[in-house]
């Protein structure tokens, strides 16, 4: 989906910043150091802004690129007053497609999908 006025590059970068964005936060509740890879994937949903839901590849600081971790992170930006931009979550996603990686408890929690 591509936002009136703007092409798929713009939007892929915009998201690559809100990846970055989103790991700070992350890396602070978490005491860890992960940092920005590349952008995986985007989708956008319309309402009174835009919600952003992407996966991006980020990797230990200092780490070889084989390392790399798939997140998944929700922005909010609003496009009614001054298009701010709000950070949604970010978590770790689970090398098994069929669960949801819970950080907080360490545990699989199965996807009720």
């Amino acid at each position: 989906m591509v936002l009136r006025d703007r092409g798929i590059e713009e939007e892929r970068y915009e998201c690559s910043v809100y990846g970055e964005m989103l790991l700070d936060p992350y890396n602070q509740a978490k005491s860890t150091g992960f940092e920005f890879v590349r952008l995986v994937k985007m989708k956008l949903m319309f309402a009174a802004g835009v919600s952003f839901k992407i996966q991006f590849e980020a990797k230990p600081r200092a780490a070889a690129e084989y390392t790399l971790k798939t997140f998944e992170g929700f922005v909010f930006k609003d496009c009614v007053f001054h298009h701010k931009v709000w950070p949604q979550s970010c978590r770790l996603v689970s090398p098994n497609r069929d669960s949801v990686y819970d950080e907080e408890y360490r545990r699989p929690m199965h996807a009720h999908l």
